[in-house]
């Protein structure tokens, strides 16, 4: 399991976990680091908040499939 409000949905049996598990946690993990709180509770604003709604959708096939997307975003 993953750590508390940084796991991704699938942790918690939803489904099987992959490397969009990471980018979840990745995305909550840019959001705490420039807000301070967690996306649920206070999104980054702007671009960077797209980028971090679509690293933690619960859809894994609307998240981004792979880093390098990810990066490119960035």
């Amino acid at each position: 399991m993953g750590t508390v409000g940084f796991a991704a949905p699938e942790q918690f049996g939803l489904s099987q976990s992959d490397v969009r598990a990471d980018i979840y946690a990745l995305g909550v993990l840019i959001n705490v680091m420039l807000t301070g709180r967690h996306p649920s509770e206070k999104l980054v604003p702007g671009r960077l908040g797209r980028v971090v709604e679509r690293c933690i959708r619960v859809n894994l096939q609307r998240r981004y499939p792979n880093v390098l997307r990810l990066m490119e975003d960035l």
